[in-house]
């Protein structure tokens, strides 16, 4: 009850259920659009007719800022996952499968990085995220206000090669990674701000990680000045490394690249 006392306070005279619906509904939107996002990214790799997923997703994009309350964007988000499952698919395709993880803004804004997840979908790579709008909401607003348990699977993996929090999402960046070298994973990309202290730290401990658990990372920092060419120059460099990786797989279950 402390947390509702404190929302009252806050709100004054304002009714706060209707505070508090507002904060479901905005809460049900972002999971339910992560859901959709999610459905994106496995199957815009795997298209046959390549563009339709970004067409349909494009539609939704323009179609969501006309809707007028949480009813018409979640009717909105279903139509559109049951037009993403009509999608005819290659099943024989098997994509790389690559995360993301870094600074919570840069990772999530499709302007700002390029819309990296869109360009390695287009390059038969599904992309996964761990941090997410509604992730971020539920783990750390809504479980920390009602003291409920949160998903701390991160901070258990992180614990040997960072220990403590330092801010921003240094400790989710190198958790995330591990998690998603176990889950057999490709590789990982980190995006973040030039200047971002604590994606700077997590930089530094991820060349223990990738020899740890042998997973390929890379490091994408963003400013003003970046190029989008430079950049996916990059990004296609790494990819072809994975791919020439799994093609270059040991007895021994570790990789080998020529050269080395």
């Amino acid at each position: 009850m402390g947390f509702f006392r404190k929302v009252k306070n806050f709100v004054g005279g304002v009714n706060i259920y209707k505070i508090l619906r507002a904060i479901k509904n905005a809460t049900q939107v972002a999971i339910e659009v992560d859901k959709l996002e999610g459905m994106v990214s496995k199957i815009r790799p795997r298209e046959l007719e390549k563009g339709m997923v970004n067409k349909i997703y494009k539609k939704f994009q323009n179609d969501v800022v006309k809707a007028n309350n949480a009813t018409e964007i979640i009717k909105l988000i279903k139509s559109t996952g049951n037009k993403l499952l009509e999608v005819k698919i290659n099943k024989e395709v098997n994509p790389l499968k690559v995360g993301i993880v870094g600074e919570i803004y840069t990772t999530i804004d499709d302007y700002t990085n390029f819309n990296i997840q869109s360009k390695l979908g287009s390059m038969a790579v599904e992309t996964h995220r761990y941090v997410t709008i509604s992730n971020w909401i539920t783990e750390h607003i809504i479980k920390t206000a009602l003291k409920l348990p949160r998903d701390l699977s991160y901070v258990k993996a992180a614990k040997p090669y960072l220990g403590k929090m330092i801010g921003g999402h240094a400790r989710e960046t190198i958790g995330n990674t591990i998690l998603y070298a176990q889950q057999g994973y490709d590789g990982v990309i980190q995006i973040y701000p030039l200047t971002c202290m604590p994606e700077i730290v997590a930089e530094s401990i991820l060349p223990a990680v990738e020899r740890d658990f042998d997973i390929p990372v890379l490091t994408l920092i963003i400013d003003e000045m970046t190029g989008e060419a430079g950049y996916f120059t990059r990004v296609e460099a790494f990819i072809d490394l994975l791919y020439r990786r799994r093609e270059q797989k040991t007895v021994d279950g570790r990789y080998i690249l020529s050269g080395n």
